[in-house]
């Protein structure tokens, strides 16, 4: 049931979700010792290995599809070499008849097996030093001064950091917009509560000299949660003529935006900035993202 319900929703803490990861891994484990329980086998340790890897592989994939559309989960490819790190870990560690295998080659497989553990282990750390820094830096939503501020944000157009073109500091994010009908970029990890400031603010670059029209979203949990109706969250749309400008928002805007309630300043938990129906692509820069009392 760890593959079809419970865990993260796309709103969750990066931190959760990785995490929640590593539940592939410990999960096969346990495969090799469920499968070849039998110490008697006769099958040698390769064979043994074999078996279980095309296992994995067959089940994990299964798995994968059968989570298309099940509880509002997606298929994750990246899941399925997880599923195969942890069957590699009971292989090596825990199968007993790792032990009639050549040992320099067990000790290698081992060796091997402990660094694709700790490449997974890597997102983890990054995403608790984010979520910690996101809070000492509030209301500073993000400045792009750190190389994971820019893995904050999530959307349909392509983005990075870059240090070329900033209003502050020492980078901005650059966002190449494209021709999809919304294309931009949305703001998905950061502090959500934002009871008592008055602004929202953020500073964008045209790098062209014709206006672009982009529209600045922002919802809560409950909208999330919902029908994510487009009169039930705040929506506006500004001209950016070349050059830099800040764009600010009064919050209280923002909690009288929904049409038949307002918005719960406790828990935001998305800002979308984007464009519509573009005739060509465009190159915006994103920096100094914050709130204001």
């Amino acid at each position: 049931m760890l593959f079809f319900i419970g865990g993260p929703d796309y709103h969750s803490p990066r931190s959760f979700k990785s995490v929640w990861n590593l539940g592939h891994i410990l999960f096969y484990a346990f495969l090799p010792l469920l499968v070849f329980n039998n110490r008697k086998t006769l099958a040698s340790f390769p064979r043994q290995a074999l078996h279980i890897l095309l296992l994995t592989l067959v089940l994990g994939t299964l798995i994968e599809i059968l989570q298309t559309g099940f509880d509002a989960r997606m298929p994750d490819m990246v899941d399925i070499l997880r599923n195969i790190i942890g069957a590699l870990v009971g292989l090596v560690f825990f199968l007993p008849s790792r032990k009639n295998f050549p040992k320099k080659w067990l000790v290698a497989l081992q060796l091997l097996v402990i660094l694709l553990v700790s490449l997974q282990m890597v997102p983890i750390v990054y995403a608790f030093w984010d979520e910690k820094r996101a809070k000492r830096q509030f209301p500073l939503l993000s400045g792009f001064e750190t190389p994971f501020e820019v893995h904050r944000w999530t959307g349909g157009a392509t983005f990075e950091a870059q240090a070329e073109i900033k209003k502050s500091g020492n980078a901005a994010m650059k966002v190449m917009l494209n021709t999809d009908t919304y294309s931009g970029v949305a703001l998905k990890y950061f502090p959500g509560d934002w009871e008592g400031y008055r602004l929202f603010q953020f500073s964008v670059f045209n790098s062209d000299n014709d206006v672009l029209k982009i529209t600045c979203r922002i919802h809560d949990r409950q909208h999330a949660q919902g029908q994510q109706e487009y009169a039930d969250r705040f929506n506006q749309s500004f001209s950016i003529l070349h050059g830099w400008q800040t764009i600010t928002i009064p919050l209280d805007h923002v909690k009288t935006a929904p049409e038949t309630r307002q918005m719960d300043m406790k828990q935001i938990q998305g800002v979308g900035i984007f464009a519509v129906r573009l005739p060509r692509p465009r190159t915006i820069y994103i920096d100094d993202v914050r709130l204001k009392k």
